[in-house]
């Protein structure tokens, strides 16, 4: 990927006190930059697919597949929690379509996903 178009899609964090701190002003300079100013990396990313069991709102009974992606590599030993958080999260957001009756069946690493930054 073009590095001024990573930058375009990107926020750029700089710190994170109470909140995320983001930085416009350095989001424009890095997306300005030319190329060729970029060393050429990759980031990497793990994709886990999740079967979920659950009841929904109309006590229907059903078993589906989610995904989600992880920030790191290194955070794949916490792989159950994240998957815990996005079905709560889900029902917080979602609060007329509930997944009652919550059973994480699985959680199984599909792949990582590897976008190359640079030329």
């Amino acid at each position: 990927m073009h590095p001024n178009k990573f930058f375009s899609e990107v926020s750029c964090r700089t710190d994170i006190e109470v909140f995320e701190i983001f930085d416009r002003d350095l989001k424009e300079k890095l997306k300005n930059i030319h190329p060729n100013n970029f060393l050429k990396t990759k980031i990497t990313l793990p994709v886990y697919k999740l079967i979920l069991d659950y009841d929904t709102e109309s006590d229907n009974h059903k078993t589906v597949e989610r995904y989600m992606v992880m920030d790191s590599p290194l955070e794949e030993e916490f792989s159950d929690c994240w998957a815990d958080i996005y079905c709560r999260d889900y029902n917080s957001d979602h609060p007329n379509r509930q997944m009652k009756n919550l059973n994480i069946i699985d959680i199984v690493h599909i792949c990582d996903a590897v976008l190359p930054i640079g030329r």
